[in-house]
């Protein structure tokens, strides 16, 4: 019976001390969720041309080689048009970078304004050109503007979610880049060819990253309660 019972006592006061750990534990990580609360998603703005209304002159765009190479060896007339530019049979192409870290989301807004028969025949795409011009036909959206609503002569802002770009009138097009986004870490985004472009804003988000300060508490807390158990062990021994 005292076997039992001093076992049952000894049992008791391990299930108390584990109790006890638990509880610092819980204190440790209340007092980091509130003084570092969860991170916020990271959104990164990139802009191309500015958003004049096709006034003050022109802007130039920024084309990778590989789309610059693209247009020279598919098109009579090989120059890249700018932003604001009204010339027409002439292609726009603006590339843009990312840095690291996982995408998980994407948009592009862009102002067109179609002259001729542009909104019949001319369209957007996102692309992804390699350094030799040939873009990547499994990454490929494009849309005929006259599928998006626009019109000869008439300013249009359109948006586009990356994650979910459809096209009404080829809904075979209906496609997802942000795996592809991760993957290259660039857009090339072409206009064609009668189609003046004011601006491209192009919004980026980027899963969170957890801030050091809040990795090294939750280490400091780890080894604060392994100390005091270990001291704890030291003064049962002594």
């Amino acid at each position: 019976m005292k076997r039992r019972a001093l076992y049952s006592q000894t049992m008791f006061s391990r299930v108390l001390q584990h109790f006890g750990t638990l509880v610092m534990i819980g204190i440790v990580l209340m007092v980091i969720g509130f003084s570092h609360p969860a991170q916020a998603l990271t959104l990164h703005t990139y802009y191309g041309g500015v958003a004049d209304g096709f006034g003050n002159g022109t802007e130039s765009p920024n084309p990778s080689s590989g789309a610059q190479l693209f247009v020279k060896n598919n098109y009579a007339y090989d120059e890249i048009r700018d932003y604001d530019d009204f010339r027409i049979d002439r292609q726009f192409v603006d590339s843009f970078s990312f840095g690291e870290g996982n995408i998980i989301g994407a948009t592009v807004e862009i102002r067109v304004l179609s002259q001729g028969g542009g909104a019949s025949n001319d369209g957007i795409s996102f692309e992804f050109f390699d350094s030799s011009g040939v873009t990547d036909s499994n990454n490929y959206w494009h849309s005929r503007f006259s599928s998006l609503g626009v019109q000869v002569g008439q300013k249009h802002t359109l948006s586009f979610d990356l994650g979910n770009l459809y096209d009404t009138g080829h809904p075979a097009n209906n496609m997802n880049l942000l795996s592809a986004l991760n993957t290259y870490k660039f857009l090339d985004v072409r206009v064609q060819d009668d189609t003046a472009v004011d601006y491209i804003k192009l919004d980026v988000t980027y899963d969170p990253v957890p801030e050091p300060g809040t990795m090294s508490l939750l280490g400091m807390g780890v080894l604060g309660l392994f100390w005091m158990k270990k001291r704890k062990h030291a003064r049962r021994a002594s």
